[in-house]
């Protein structure tokens, strides 16, 4: 199978929010053709990555909707995958597929981070029912406010319909400001749960991320329509009746500025 890096248009097309995009991380193996094969009758979009390291740039730069880790890879094991995926707040779902009988790897892959494991040889029709089962709560973890839509398990963004790729870092920013959507979400609640830091250290490293995702939003600090600062508490990531509410303001103030019928400014 010929990788998708190769032709630009596919890769687009790849990233559409309506598409099932699977990534294997797999070498050259009858295992990992089998499924690949079986997925693509199926309807998903498969992509092939023959190691672990090309897997994270196929992530990061194409995003993708489930992992499915098959075999035993060259530079990176499984585990150790799942677990750096999971330290940079990756939420992608991730099956690994191997041959280990040993209920102790089983379970070391599965905490760390792996939501399911399946044996080898590959029982296809579970292989589906497990990529059903992840895809409904992709379903259940997507958020979409005020033209922004996220969907958590598989780390991916669309503002108006146009995909935006997000850093780790700031993909979890977003997704902690659009889960409390036009509620006060507090500078120590950003630092506790996007940082893993002392709520009370210094929140410089915060509003440098947060100048880096509005300029990504297309949003201006200084009036601003989706992200606004609330001076010393936090932030708010405003939703479709805040703006509604704060277009209104301004015209009646505006309004009311304007010099009545006759007079003089």
């Amino acid at each position: 199978m010929q990788d998708m890096a190769e032709h630009p248009a596919a890769a687009r097309a790849a990233t559409r929010p309506e598409t099932a995009h699977i990534i294997v991380a797999a070498d050259v193996s009858a295992p990992a053709s089998e499924c690949i094969e079986a997925l693509t009758a199926d309807g998903y979009r498969v992509r092939r990555c023959p190691s672990a390291r090309a897997a994270l740039r196929a992530i990061y730069e194409n995003g993708a909707e489930v992992l499915l880790i098959v075999g035993q890879l060259a530079d990176i094991a499984a585990g150790d995958l799942c677990r750096r995926l999971r330290a940079e707040h990756c939420a992608l779902p991730i099956i690994v597929i191997g041959d280990t009988s040993n209920e102790a790897d089983v379970v070391t892959t599965l905490d760390a981070g792996a939501d399911a494991y399946l044996g080898l040889p590959v029982r296809l029709n579970e292989l589906r029912a497990r990529l059903r089962a992840l895809r409904r709560r992709i379903d259940a973890d997507t958020l979409e406010v005020n033209g922004v839509r996220i969907e958590s398990a598989s780390g991916r963004v669309w503002q108006d319909g146009a995909e935006i790729h997000l850093s780790p870092r700031l993909f979890a920013l977003l997704r902690a400001l659009m889960a409390d959507a036009g509620k006060l979400v507090t500078r120590e609640r950003l630092m506790t749960e996007v940082w893993n830091a002392d709520p009370w250290t210094s929140t410089k490293t915060l509003d440098m991320h947060m100048s880096w995702l509005r300029r990504r939003l297309g949003d201006d600090a200084h009036n601003p329509h989706l992200i606004v600062t609330l001076r010393s508490l936090g932030f708010r990531f405003n939703t479709e009746a805040a703006i509604t509410n704060l277009a209104q303001s301004s015209h009646r103030q505006r309004a009311a500025a304007q010099p009545l019928d006759g007079s003089c400014a």
